[in-house]
């Protein structure tokens, strides 16, 4: 068989695919596809077991909401530190914090219920009481009124804590999503979206675009937000971004909480502003943490699985 120089197929010259337009400039040094999320775990029984190609495991397995309705930024924040916990570490296999101390001890007032003004007060949190360890302060309701019983950064439970809480630039009217494609190749960050009843309705199989119509020429466009039928935030986890095969549509990756039928395995695709029309980002706000020990020996899951 004849053999073809490289860049050819067949004799014929093959083109390169242009980079993302958003990977010029400033972020020409980033890769064109990035995903914190390529160690799976997979269960047997009632353990949790590494990935069988022996892939380093950032993030620990998805977790639903169960009936808690407005418990995404809780769940986001947890996954976000023992994020930059085990990237920071070099953990071989991830921790895993627990989501409900959060959501029995952080408490809100009504009117800040759907606000995203919620993550940073379960962040400061974070910094003055610190984090367990799931195994010490185990899932149960998923709802949000329980009683509180981790207050305090005494308790011989506590593991991780968090040196600072909020991107610097997460005040500004636009998130400009070049710094973002930076940030997330560094670790996974808290992104919040207006979460329309076309995102409620989002199974995650496809790339969500926003809620758009066909204008007079045929093309879609974004349609303004005061049209869109109940307007509320969601919270997620962006873990990476990526171009699809045809090089039409650029996408974030994002963590969802609403379990494993969720997108694929829990995880879903976000259109990227530059694939957009218009150029307008679906994200509203963006958070990044520093995770810190608060003890030596923080065991890992599957040492918690193994004491067990």
């Amino acid at each position: 068989m004849p053999r073809h120089p490289k860049g050819t197929t067949a004799g014929f010259k093959v083109k390169p695919r242009p980079r993302p337009k958003d990977l010029y400039g400033e972020n020409e040094d980033l890769p064109v596809n990035h995903d914190w999320s390529h160690g799976k775990w997979t269960k047997d029984g009632d353990q949790w077991k590494p990935d069988p190609n022996g892939k380093q495991i950032i993030m620990s397995p998805i977790r639903e909401q169960k009936d808690g309705e407005g418990t995404c930024a809780y769940h986001a924040t947890s996954v976000c530190i023992e994020a930059a916990y085990n990237i920071k570490y070099n953990s071989d296999l991830p921790i895993q914090l627990s989501v409900q101390e959060l959501l029995d001890c952080v408490k809100f007032k009504v009117e800040n219920y759907k606000s995203s003004t919620r993550l940073k007060v379960i962040l400061d949190w974070v910094v003055d009481n610190y984090l367990s360890l799931e195994s010490d302060y185990k899932h149960t309701t998923g709802n949000l009124g329980s009683d509180c019983l981790g207050k305090g950064k005494g308790a011989d439970w506590k593991a991780v804590t968090i040196m600072k809480k909020d991107f610097t630039d997460e005040e500004k009217e636009e998130v400009r999503e070049k710094e973002v494609l930076r940030l997330v190749h560094e670790q996974p960050i808290i992104v919040v979206f207006d979460a329309t009843n076309t995102f409620v309705e989002w199974s995650g199989k496809e790339i969500y675009r926003g809620v758009t119509i066909d204008d007079e020429e045929g093309a879609s466009a974004i349609t303004p937000k005061e049209d869109h039928e109940d307007l509320q935030k969601h919270a997620m986890l962006l873990v990476g971004y990526g171009t699809t095969e045809d090089g039409k549509t650029n996408y974030w990756i994002v963590r969802n909480s609403w379990g494993l039928s969720f997108g694929e395995g829990g995880y879903g695709k976000v259109a990227r502003a530059s694939s957009l029309p218009g150029g307008e980002t679906l994200i509203t706000k963006i958070f990044t943490v520093e995770a810190a020990k608060v003890k030596e020996k923080v065991p890992s899951m599957a040492q918690e699985q193994e004491d067990d």
